[in-house]
């Protein structure tokens, strides 16, 4: 799962891998292999090797409410703000184009550019 945060005035890029109870995130240029020790609800316990071997212990909980969020890690609490993507018109298919997040084929579009549509309006 990758996703953006904003951590005060600075916004960052985050990438999280889960396999099983194995959790690689990827923050900026720093890469963190931790192991998911006991979860309860919005609480939980990480393992992890520190930059000496030695085997740490991490203890949070955590809590959100729409896009902020805040977590309390071994006392301290860190809060954020998880960034949204807004449309920027650099899809991939390009612009003007029309895309379905399963496979699908579109055969006929109902409706032209500036119309006004309501909810329940059948627009393909």
């Amino acid at each position: 799962m990758r996703f953006k945060v904003q951590l005060g005035n600075q916004e960052q890029e985050v990438e999280v891998i889960r396999q099983g109870d194995q959790l690689r995130i990827v923050l900026g240029d720093q890469v963190t292999e931790v192991r998911v020790q006991h979860t309860d609800g919005a609480h939980f316990v990480l393992e992890y090797h520190d930059e000496q071997g030695l085997r740490r212990r991490l203890r949070a909980a955590g809590h959100r409410a729409g896009d902020q969020r805040q977590l309390w890690v071994n006392g301290s609490m860190v809060q954020y703000t998880r960034l949204r993507e807004t449309g920027k018109g650099d899809s991939p298919a390009g612009a003007g184009s029309l895309s379905a997040a399963i496979p699908a084929v579109v055969s006929e579009i109902l409706v032209q550019p500036g119309d006004l549509v309501a909810a329940g309006d059948k627009l393909i």
